[in-house]
């Protein structure tokens, strides 16, 4: 079967986009700091048509260090400043664009919540961190369901890794009628805990404000082409929320990548696939 064809036969999720969006970027650094000026210049573009304006929102507690300058998106200059507010004002000032800063770490299910709703927009939270904890603290807000949001997360090693996109939402995937077209329809997708449990079962997981200095600069190397195609890739995801028409949707929620070799692999939404994963979640538990 050609991609074309298998593309055809994956089920497409609902996305509406005459509502603006609130991009939520959770993660400054590697990932995020790539991601951050398409996004921004994307949603300019977007936004000089739309009549309500999709919001940025870009959260991170640490500073520019000077071993960041040579992997992630900074320069000499940003030493010691905030990652969140020197990406906000750079963008910003570049298109035009309100963009909020947070400069902290984000630890708690309430900041999220109020941070989703300080501006009208449908929650669009956009992980680009490397700490299981914080996955774990968003993964709490996914299954309390008190909002309904996409949560689009990147992760990677050095080499490798996986963008993968859930929705929280009530209903689960129909199994389409026999001779019906492919409509788009609402349903839930399975969050990357969902997909990758030992997230969710990280018993020493802490968030990076309970890290030593030490600790904090001992990470895990990534190579600057990880990050890039993870940022990417997550760029994909969005220009199809914002751009995607009645008839189309979003007909894929995971893509795993190696750049040492060239290989992207995608997981189409299908529906056998997709609600077996989406029961396996709903045995899911808030994490401590």
């Amino acid at each position: 079967m050609s991609a074309t064809m298998e593309l055809k036969f994956s089920h497409p999720l609902r996305v509406d986009n005459k509502r603006p969006f609130h991009f939520i970027v959770i993660g400054a650094g590697g990932t995020g700091g790539y991601l951050i000026p398409n996004l921004a210049r994307l949603v300019t573009s977007v936004n000089a048509k739309a009549s309500s304006p999709n919001r940025i929102t870009l959260i991170d507690g640490d500073e520019v260090e000077e071993k960041n300058i040579t992997r992630q998106n900074f320069i000499f200059s940003d030493i010691g400043k905030n990652k969140a507010e020197v990406l906000a004002k750079r963008y910003s000032t570049a298109f035009g664009l309100e963009i909020t800063a947070f400069p902290k770490f984000l630890e708690e299910e309430i900041e999220l919540g109020n941070i989703m709703h300080r501006h009208y927009g449908f929650p669009v939270v956009i992980g680009c961190v490397d700490n299981n904890r914080t996955r774990q603290m968003i993964y709490n807000e996914f299954l309390n369901r008190r909002y309904w949001f996409f949560w689009l997360d990147a992760g990677n090693e050095q080499y490798s890794g996986q963008v993968v996109l859930g929705y929280n939402h009530p209903y689960e995937i129909r199994r389409p009628r026999e001779g019906m077209g492919q409509l788009p329809s609402d349903y839930f997708l399975p969050s990357v805990v969902d997909l990758y449990p030992d997230i969710f079962e990280d018993t020493e997981a802490v968030f990076n404000s309970e890290l030593s200095c030490a600790a904090r600069a001992v990470s895990a190397p990534q190579s600057i082409n990880a990050n890039l195609t993870a940022a990417n890739i997550m760029m994909n995801f969005v220009a199809t929320m914002l751009t995607c028409g009645d008839n189309d949707g979003i007909r894929t929620h995971q893509v795993r990548f190696n750049t040492k070799n060239s290989v992207i692999t995608t997981e189409l939404n299908y529906y056998d696939e997709i609600i077996e994963k989406t029961r396996k979640s709903r045995t899911g538990t808030s994490v401590a």
